[in-house]
């Protein structure tokens, strides 16, 4: 398999005495660099997921399946000449899976909001839980939204019409703070979705709840369109938190269109200028075109053919670095149910020492 990266092609032999050659077009610098920034930050999230899962495992959960699934997510890609595809788990604790449904919802969701007018975003939260709660309160904060709606609509004659996310954080000191993110139309029914929102949780922090006007730009709708949780907040990760959040979400619909709100039919791969980021298949031009099978290989945060090539060649963010450092280094599972050897592919492992050096 040849793996040159000239940019001509000779033709063929059997002419004899033609020296002419063949200009292969080149992709323009600018492809090159977004195609492989994709591949990064896919990359990026790999490495958080791999690190994450490892540590849920001792926990023995009751989504420990996902927690496998996860870990084995996006394991190979597959390239068919300049086109490159992978395997999905699609389960919400992984961090690549859940940077696609993001782009996905956003994509088909994320035209039809900005065509609202007068676009506010709504954050509604109860008091902070605490480890072994958590479960309880958020499926009282479901109930909860589930009569709201049917309030509005019967008493009020309005409808929300937008999205809605759940999202929830935690930290040692202040424990789980679930709560639903909302971008709506109309600045009356955002003021009362609080107000009956306040009606449901009297106790709550009304500090806590946030209403603010936004422009019809992605960036707004970037709030709403993200991560269920991040494996690691403000420095820090706990695994049975992460993995108390993680089954909690599995038995909520964590997203959810609201109103006359519909998602576009057909979802082509950039719509309004709203891009798709880490899709299942993807045309790359920092590769030659060949037929190639890519191993991730933890050790070097890349994936690697069999032959030893590396697929993207570069460092890891620092900023990820880090964050996988805080999660390999968190003791918070029993030792004693660790892994003591990951799940890897004897082909790959004469390339993890050889090759250190060209990553770090």
């Amino acid at each position: 398999m040849s793996r040159s990266k000239t940019a001509v092609k000779k033709c063929s032999l059997d002419t004899i005495g033609n020296s002419r050659r063949l200009e292969i077009k080149k992709p323009k610098e600018k492809e090159v660099n977004k195609s492989k920034e994709r591949y990064e930050k896919k990359r990026a999230a790999k490495a958080l997921t791999k690190a994450a899962m490892y540590k849920c495992f001792g926990l023995k959960s009751e989504i420990n399946e996902d927690y496998r699934q996860a870990y084995m997510c996006n394991e190979y890609i597959f390239q068919n000449g300049s086109r490159v595809t992978s395997n999905y788990c699609t389960k919400k604790c992984c961090t690549v899976c859940n940077r696609i449904n993001s782009a996905k919802k956003l994509l088909k969701y994320g035209p039809r909001i900005l065509g609202m007018d007068n676009l506010y975003l709504v954050t509604l939260t109860d008091k902070n839980v605490f480890k072994g709660k958590l479960q309880n309160n958020v499926r009282e904060m479901f109930n909860a939204l589930t009569k709201i709606k049917q309030n509005m609509r019967k008493t009020y004659s309005k409808s929300i019409n937008g999205y809605r996310t759940f999202e929830c954080t935690y930290s040692f000191k202040n424990g789980f703070n679930p709560h639903f993110h909302f971008i709506v139309e109309g600045e009356d029914v955002a003021n009362l979705l609080v107000e009956l929102w306040l009606k449901q949780f009297p106790t709550a922090d009304i500090g806590g709840q946030d209403i603010r006007k936004v422009d019809k730009s992605k960036k707004s709708l970037l709030e709403v369109f993200k991560y269920i949780a991040k494996p690691v907040t403000k420095g820090y990760y706990n695994a049975k938190a992460y993995d108390e959040i993680m089954r909690t979400a599995k038995k909520h619909r964590v997203t959810d269109a609201l109103g006359s709100i519909r998602g576009l039919g057909d979802i082509d791969e950039k719509v309004d200028g709203l891009d798709i980021e880490g899709i299942q298949s993807q045309t790359i031009t920092f590769k030659e075109e060949q037929i190639q099978v890519w191993k991730y290989v933890e050790d070097l945060y890349d994936y690697v053919a069999p032959d030893g090539e590396l697929f993207l060649g570069t460092k890891m963010e620092r900023k990820t670095s880090n964050a996988i450092k805080i999660i390999n280094e968190s003791k918070s599972y029993n030792k004693e149910n660790e892994i003591k050897e990951r799940p890897q592919d004897d082909i790959f492992k004469r390339h993890r020492e050889a090759s250190r050096d060209v990553i770090f």
